[in-house]
């Protein structure tokens, strides 16, 4: 059975300093990824495979995160 679900790659950001979110196939120990044209604008925002928080006009840092 496949299993699904979203991921980033913290180690691979955009130009601009965004990370696009990947959808992770996995089928029989191989893994495929799909580009979505979804993106985040810090690695602070996800957590679980889930977004957290957006940050605004105020940027919150990753040691104190207030969500």
């Amino acid at each position: 059975m496949a299993t699904i679900r979203p991921i980033i790659f913290t180690s691979k950001p955009a130009k601009d300093g965004s990370h696009p979110i990947y959808i992770c196939i996995t089928s029989k120990n191989t893994r495929d990824y799909i580009m979505t044209p979804y993106r985040i604008d810090d690695a602070c925002q996800w957590m679980d495979g889930k977004v957290v928080a957006h940050l605004g006009s105020h940027r919150r840092s990753c040691a104190n995160p207030a969500f």
